[in-house]
């Protein structure tokens, strides 16, 4: 019952997880050299912190319940993710949103056959008309669909987010969000209509090549391969390079500098979207660039 609520919450945040999915893609360097677990050090720092990617729908718990991430995890004192999943709020904002509707119908946006097309994909994968989420963001359908179990290939698929927040828990840590899901469902709102009915009517017209791509993201996901930022997102969503200022360099700035506010006192695991770790503005070349010694932690 709480996997379901949370996965229903989920599907509330507008999609906006999806849009990470995106970002998890192969890596061409060679596997010691990337990873999803890393060490941040240096820089007058007493004790490391963590840094662990994540991707928002995953098959196997246990692959992530490892002894090398639960050990990372009891060194640090602060539990830091793009949302506090421990927090009552949080998932009131996310139910409340879930209950908003959208100032457009789907009907209104999309022609005859397309309303067709996506609703019998809705309908296989959801087991709801399209109908139902008339006045809904188009990105919550797709969103939606990404996140049953038909289209994940599995009967629990799971957020590692969720994995990662519970292991929190009962290890007694104190949760840290770094955002507001306000802000986050602020950046999912500034993509237009016209781009999210886009992506839908794509990914709906064609299940069979959506389903190699997620399926190969999570194979890269499973075999530690975080880094390769833009490969997937440069081939699929080539628009999205419009939104990576907002999406990624922005964020991954400010997550940078409260890292470097705060781990000179106390000692993080900071969770975020795999897709944030690589690149020239990633998580791992802005601390780099600020001094730190960041090195992978293979995951056995």
């Amino acid at each position: 019952m709480q996997q379901k609520k949370f996965i229903d919450m989920m599907s509330a945040a507008k999609g906006f997880y999806l849009v990470f999915l995106f970002f998890l893609a192969f890596n061409c360097l060679p596997a010691q050299s990337d990873g999803l677990l890393w060490r941040v050090s240096g820089k007058g720092l007493k004790n490391a912190s963590y840094l662990f990617g994540t991707i928002h729908m995953h098959c196997q718990d246990e692959n992530i319940r490892k002894a090398e991430i639960q050990s990372a995890m009891d060194s640090s004192s602060i539990v830091a993710m793009e949302l506090n999943l421990n927090d009552y709020q949080t998932f009131v904002a996310m139910m409340k949103a879930n209950m908003k509707l959208s100032g457009k119908s789907l009907k209104s946006m999309l022609s005859i056959p397309e309303y067709h097309l996506v609703d019998s994909i809705c309908k296989v994968f959801t087991g709801t008309s399209l109908e139902d989420f008339d006045h809904k963001p188009p990105m919550t359908v797709l969103a939606s669909i990404m996140m049953s179990k038909d289209f994940v290939g599995c009967n629990r698929p799971l957020p590692v987010d969720m994995v990662i927040a519970d292991m929190a828990k009962q290890g007694g840590k104190e949760s840290y969000g770094l955002e507001s899901f306000s802000f986050q469902d602020s950046l999912l709102g500034s993509i237009p209509d016209s781009t999210q009915i886009r992506w839908l009517i794509e990914f709906c017209g064609d299940i069979p090549q959506a389903k190699a791509e997620f399926q190969a993201l999570l194979k890269a996901y499973d075999s530690q391969q975080a880094l390769a930022l833009y490969d997937i997102i440069l081939k699929t969503s080539p628009e999205l390079i419009l939104l990576n200022d907002a999406l990624l360099v922005q964020r991954n700035m400010r997550w940078v500098e409260f890292l470097g506010n705060n781990m000179k006192y106390n000692v993080y695991f900071m969770a975020v979207g795999a897709g944030h770790l690589g690149g020239d503005n990633g998580l791992i070349s802005l601390l780099r660039r600020a001094g730190y010694t960041v090195t992978p932690v293979q995951i056995h």
